[in-house]
């Protein structure tokens, strides 16, 4: 178990552990999906903001990047959204778009626990 052996107490807390789970399932891939490098920190990266909250810990809105691509995803937005279309589709896009614009409450403790089951099939 990643993140903690009785879950979360608060939707507070169990959007933190959320953060932590999934970033620790992004970096499973193991690689910079733009590089391909092993080596080095390997970080979680959203191609739409966490800040919407429905499509946070989507797996399709996230890259597993070495820090190096990670700073040029942030220093060069454009070119970034370009590559992030190559590699998962504009179709992929248009979901998340959407989604990210739902009004929808998301259940952060359900999302803990779906979280906490993908990475521990992984294992």
């Amino acid at each position: 178990m990643i993140c903690c052996k009785t879950g979360p107490k608060t939707a507070k807390a169990a959007r933190k552990h959320c953060d932590i789970l999934f970033s620790h399932l992004i970096r499973s891939v193991g690689y910079c999906e733009r590089c391909g490098t092993t080596e080095g920190r390997l970080e979680c990266s959203h191609w739409i903001s966490r800040r919407f909250g429905n499509t946070r810990c989507d797996p399709d809105n996230a890259f597993c990047l070495c820090s190096s691509c990670h700073r040029w995803w942030h220093n060069f937005p454009t070119s970034a959204s370009d590559w992030a279309v190559g590699m998962r589709g504009r179709e992929v896009y248009e979901r998340l778009r959407v989604a990210a614009l739902e009004t929808s409450k998301v259940d952060w403790f359900e999302q803990h626990d779906a979280l906490q089951e993908a990475l521990e099939a992984l294992v």
